[in-house]
């Protein structure tokens, strides 16, 4: 069953979006706390985020940072429930709520379930060849940059249509050992989709003990601020 997290409070509300998530063939956890948030979202693998916009607005702390940089990592949906009616408004246009909410869900369905990783990234660019093949084919080779880093993964600018579990190599320019490194796509924004930043995050299957050691001394070497991010 696909698993939805609601960012809506347990009460009269919280049911009706639960109830009509289950409806559509999909369980919802519901959490309005930004403790409770940053612990499903680390512990429970989620397909997507329903946000009941009342009590997103209420909220502070960790759990709205990780919400907020949770957009292109997980499908979103905003919506509002009245608490007279219980009726369902979504921040969408051109639809009906009842079709915001499917469509919804079955981006969620399409999604490979996972958690937030708890390491932090930073925000630092490398030059880096990123290829959908093992041999880094020009036709299928970008050379691109980072936007962050982490020693188990990092985020890159691409306008190559990727997709969640696909398979990606990509080569350090600017370390010394430049070992092609295998990784899988945990998720990816593709050019021209809303004001988001095009590219695809990457998990890393291994990387050398050099490689590792580069990584580190450039990472601790970096002046900018660490980010959070989303990764299974």
């Amino acid at each position: 069953m696909t698993h939805i997290l609601a960012i809506a409070r347990d009460n009269d509300n919280g049911a009706i979006l639960k109830r009509q998530l289950e409806q559509l063939g999909a369980t919802g956890t519901l959490a309005s706390e930004s403790e409770s948030i940053v612990h499903i979202m680390r512990t429970q693998p989620i397909q997507g985020i329903l946000i009941n916009m009342p009590t997103f607005l209420r909220l502070h702390g960790e759990g709205k940072n990780i919400i907020n940089d949770s957009m292109g990592s997980f499908p979103m949906l905003r919506c509002r429930v009245d608490g007279e009616t219980g009726a369902l408004t979504v921040f969408e246009q051109g639809v009906t709520p009842e079709q915001a909410l499917a469509q919804f869900v079955h981006q969620c369905a399409a999604q490979p379930p996972r958690t937030i990783r708890r390491e932090e990234r930073t925000a630092i660019t490398c030059a880096i060849l990123l290829s959908q093949d093992a041999g880094f084919n020009p036709a299928t080779t970008e050379r691109t940059i980072t936007f962050d880093v982490s020693p188990l993964g990092t985020f890159c600018f691409s306008t190559h249509i990727w997709k969640p579990g696909q398979t990606a190599w990509l080569q350090f320019l600017d370390l010394a050992d430049k070992t092609p490194i295998s990784g899988t796509i945990v998720h990816a924004t593709r050019w021209g989709k809303g004001c988001k930043r095009p590219g695809c995050g990457i998990s890393f299957h291994s990387i050398t003990d050099t490689q590792g050691e580069e990584l580190a001394v450039l990472l601790k070497g970096s002046c900018m601020a660490p980010k959070r991010v989303i990764i299974s």
